[in-house]
């Protein structure tokens, strides 16, 4: 029978996972804190990878979603998270193909759209370091700004 004090590395997984979506490196992480046969771990974590609850890959696509909604978060904030969270740089690599330019251009517009609240009253160095802030590329901020002024009616 086992102890609480040294769990199955499958099933504390499995509970962990039940909880929140992690990182190969987190569920490790986390893993480590316990007292457990490393053995076994790496076992539990190739299975774990086989039976698709441990995807670093869906975790950046996941992440990626989630920060772009919920956070309105730019490139290099989401790539700077992503990063703490201990993804392979090869995976991180991936991010400017799953979050394109363009969609980060029109990320910040959007939000450049809901911050300005009179036309022609908005204070652009003020929004352009807040988009900064939130960690949208040099090339986004500067685009999206050029689109907002575009779209703005004459006087």
């Amino acid at each position: 029978m086992k102890s609480k004090k040294n769990p199955d590395p499958l099933k504390k997984s499995l509970m962990l996972l039940s909880r929140k979506m992690l990182t190969e490196k987190q569920l490790r992480d986390k893993l480590q804190k316990e007292n457990l046969d490393w053995q076994k771990v790496e076992e539990a974590i190739e299975k774990l990878k086989v039976w698709g609850y441990l995807d670093d890959r869906k975790y950046l696509e996941e992440y990626l979603r989630s920060k772009r909604s919920a956070t309105s978060w730019g490139y290099w904030k989401i790539r700077e998270k992503l990063k703490e969270k201990g993804l392979p740089e090869e995976l991180i690599e991936l991010l400017r193909e799953l979050y394109p330019l363009e969609d980060e251009i029109q990320d910040a517009k959007r939000l450049l759209e809901n911050w300005v609240t009179t036309p022609r009253g908005a204070d652009q160095a003020r929004l352009l370091r807040k988009l900064a802030a939130k960690g949208f590329s040099h090339e986004a901020i500067q685009e999206a700004w050029r689109r907002y002024q575009e779209d703005l009616p004459l006087p």
